[in-house]
């Protein structure tokens, strides 16, 4: 990583301020969300949410989404590891790709490599995807 570079990484709840710095920030070079919930109107479809209200922005769903945050990092490299649902879990790998298809989608093509959406079984594969996606970016 040359000194120019910003990358930076939130877990848990840290995640979702990762996410919104970097695409507020163009100098941001590339973002590790860990954790970070897959979408707001997942919560306001369901009845049994988790997420805490300090992780909702009022009124947001009238102006965009999370995918629509995550999506605005494209092409700058993004790791999005253990998304979850409003119910905060963890989503397996399908679901996290299929709910976070919209983000694939603002990738170009011959940019995709940028973009990682994955899902680590156990806390000590987490911590090493992480490192391991932060040293690499």
């Amino acid at each position: 990583m040359s000194p120019d570079q910003v990358v930076v990484a939130g877990r848990g709840w840290a995640a979702l301020i990762a996410a919104f710095a970097g695409a507020l920030d163009r100098k941001t070079t590339g973002v590790a969300a860990e954790g970070a919930p897959a979408s707001y109107a997942e919560v306001l479809r369901n009845d049994n949410y988790a997420l805490p209200v300090s992780q909702m922005l009022p009124g947001v769903l009238k102006e965009f989404d999370l995918e629509d945050v995550y999506a605005a990092l494209a092409p700058r490299p993004l790791l999005l590891l253990n998304p979850v649902n409003a119910e905060t879990r963890r989503l397996d790998r399908a679901e996290a790709r299929a709910a976070l298809a919209g983000v694939t989608a603002a990738y170009p093509a011959g940019q995709r490599q940028a973009l990682s959406i994955d899902v680590a079984p156990f806390e000590t594969d987490t911590a090493a995807r992480l490192k391991q996606w932060i040293l690499e970016h």
